[in-house]
């Protein structure tokens, strides 16, 4: 029997391998990925990163969408999928965030 963590982590790499951005990795590295994160959920309108503040994490986006600002002005709308945050090196030192 799955323990809870062992079942979230798994239905946590079952939306991550069905993302195009995670297409190339097996499933032993999702799964990895997956127990290496932790989901978080964030209420409409809230800021996910600010543009002032160094990144802290990688986020993945997971459900719904969100809005890269600079100065107010919308960039970009981003959907599920989209990484969010730290460059690609600091990902791996600090950590990913399911959103």
């Amino acid at each position: 029997m799955l323990h809870k963590q062992d079942k979230e982590t798994k239905a946590v790499a079952d939306e991550l391998s069905g993302l195009p951005v995670f297409a190339s990795l097996d499933r032993k590295a999702v799964e990895a990925l997956a127990a290496s994160g932790r989901a978080v959920h964030l209420p409409a309108h809230w800021a996910l990163v600010s543009e002032s503040q160094p990144a802290d994490s990688c986020y993945v986006l997971l459900s719904g969408t969100t809005e890269v600002r600079k100065a107010g002005a919308v960039l970009a709308q981003l959907e599920p999928g989209s990484l969010v945050g730290g460059s690609p090196a600091r990902e791996l030192q600090t950590g990913i965030t399911w959103v």
